[in-house]
């Protein structure tokens, strides 16, 4: 379910009572739309967390593991400048929504206090963060925006900020309900989900009236499934399917939305690589779409030549160096044939001027093909990082993200620099790994610093060595150089699944033993020469499946 406006207005109470007067030492920016602040008092030490994101939006104190982003937006960079440093004085929910006024001092460079407002609005499709003067004017929001016919709002730095069109509902402690229409329609903080739980329960006024006051009171969360799946609210819901969980508030929110917030993290960094990766095809994309026209030109190269001797064999007598062009007829083939001329120059240099082009462009026909090889393997190579990013488990991730880095299509902030060379971690390789039915083992790289690392390190030379043919893909090892056919079938079928050819059929995997595979100098993580092989043809199938 939602963070619906009863579970809001339960942690805004909840923050003002334990958490104001505590100070931020730290804001960090975890993923583009969720940040945490680092929180500080004699009594305690927190996290607040603050998430933004329209399908899991939330405000909760939190103690889990966290791992900044590379690099902070400009927007977070101005809540340090402004906030760090500074002391929240409360917390306040704003007309029943999903809507807390934070108010935070700060002493300024002459000792005066400094008042601040965060606004957090975690209103669906409009959830934002925005900070305020004392007087209201703003300073910044995360979500920039114009007036609109919806909201006749200005987000901008220096408008006014206002809050959102109020809606007409009431109070839940203090309602008059119409059942003739819609619960969650009248009252504020009313989800969908205890909307069905009231209707199961038949209550009346006074029951949901006395449901709210005692949920508001409630210091735990209970998680359990409705229509498998899962939910949680204040109090013990009888729409749980099966025995619930039951948490302190801090705890059950923490516990509900770290998958969630783990998810997003992860998704972010993934698409982070994505982009790079995109950008540098489109690139090499272009890069050959240019190559192979000049290779089409300069394929043309002898009719270069033939120009030039036509015009020594029939127009060298020719002393008028207006002509932008000329008209030769060539007596062996029996055609006329136009030349286009430099007018600037004789007919005899023009002649030489042909030639030229024709030692140039012949020699620069082995360059451009060199060069279109080679943006073939780029565009092969960024191919293969596409496949193992929508595979990539953390590890992996990260593994595939230093690999960017030491190519340098990642830039790493002064901080994440010098991280990694205060850490100079040895790499960690957690192999993906399976076992025939002859219980032989077989490895598979899941990135291309694992596959340089299972190829060239943990491979013996008389093991065998499986690759997709003409497709990116996982290096797979048998730690075997005996091999049925049923263990040759299980590594191509790895071999094919871990590819870009997973969703083909019939594909061809060709497969050696190791000592057969090199890398010549020069070629990047997971790129091999592979020779002696035979080929195997396969349907792949997911090998997780049971």
């Amino acid at each position: 379910m939602g963070f619906d406006g009863l579970m809001f207005r339960r942690i805004s109470n909840l923050l003002q009572e334990k958490y104001r007067y505590s100070k931020i030492n730290k804001i960090i920016e975890l993923t583009s739309n969720s940040y945490l602040f680092l929180l500080y008092s004699p009594d305690y030490s927190s996290n607040l967390l603050i998430s933004l994101n329209t399908n899991s939006s939330f405000i909760t104190p939190f103690m889990g593991k966290y791992k900044a982003m590379d690099k902070q937006s400009h927007f977070t960079n101005l809540l340090k400048t402004h906030l760090e440093g500074s002391t929240i004085m409360s917390f306040e929910q704003l007309n029943n929504d999903r809507i807390m006024k934070i108010i935070i001092n700060k002493r300024n460079d002459i000792g005066d206090n400094v008042e601040k407002r965060l606004y957090i609005e975690l209103t669906g499709k409009m959830t934002n963060i925005i900070l305020t003067k004392d007087d209201n004017k703003i300073i910044d929001a995360k979500k920039r925006m114009g007036p609109t016919d919806f909201t006749n709002r200005t987000l901008m730095s220096g408008a006014l900020y206002r809050l959102p069109p109020i809606e007409n509902k009431q109070d839940p402690l203090n309602a008059n309900i119409d059942f003739s229409k819609t619960i969650s329609s009248q009252l504020y903080g009313i989800s969908p989900l205890l909307e069905k739980e009231f209707l199961a329960n038949n209550y009346d006024n006074a029951d949901i009236i006395a449901f709210c006051v005692s949920a508001l009171k409630s210091n735990k969360i209970y998680i359990g499934k409705y229509n498998s799946k899962l939910e949680y609210h204040l109090k013990p819901l009888s729409l749980f399917e099966s025995a619930y969980e039951e948490y302190s508030i801090e705890e059950g929110i923490q516990h509900f939305y770290q998958k969630i917030v783990d998810k997003n993290i992860k998704e972010e960094q993934k698409q982070e690589i994505r982009n790079v990766i995109k950008k540098e095809l489109n690139k090499n994309e272009r890069k050959l779409d240019k190559l192979i026209l000049d290779l089409e030109k300069a394929e043309d190269y002898d009719k270069y030549k033939y120009y030039g001797e036509l015009i020594f064999m029939y127009a060298l007598e020719q002393k008028d160096k207006s002509m932008n062009e000329i008209i030769i007829l060539d007596e062996i083939k029996n055609e006329k044939i136009k030349i286009a001329l430099d007018p600037k120059i004789s007919i005899g240099k023009n002649a030489n001027k042909f030639f030229q082009k024709y030692q140039k462009s012949k020699k620069a026909i082995d360059i451009i093909k060199k060069q279109i090889s080679l943006c073939k393997e780029e565009i092969e190579y960024y191919e293969l990082l596409k496949v193992q990013v929508n595979d990539a488990d953390n590890q992996s991730l990260k593994q595939i993200k230093e690999e960017l880095i030491s190519n340098n299509l990642i830039k790493l902030s002064n901080n994440s620099k010098n991280n990694l060379k205060r850490k100079k971690e040895k790499k960690e390789f957690t192999i993906k790994q399976y076992t025939s039915k002859d219980n032989i083992l077989i490895s598979v790289g899941k990135n291309n610093l694992q596959n340089d690392y299972l190829t060239f390190s943990l491979a013996k030379y008389n093991d065998t060595f499986f690759h997709v043919k003409d497709f990116p893909g996982a290096h797979v090892i048998v730690h075997s150089d005996k091999l049925n056919e049923a263990t040759i079938r299980m590594a191509a079928n790895l071999a094919a699944y871990f590819s870009k050819a997973r969703y083909s059929s019939s594909v061809p995997v060709d497969y050696t033993l190791v000592k057969n595979i090199k890398k010549p100098k020069g070629y990047k993580y997971g790129q091999v020469i592979i020779k002696n092989y035979k080929t195997i043809y396969i349907d792949p199938l997911n090998p997780d499946d049971k």
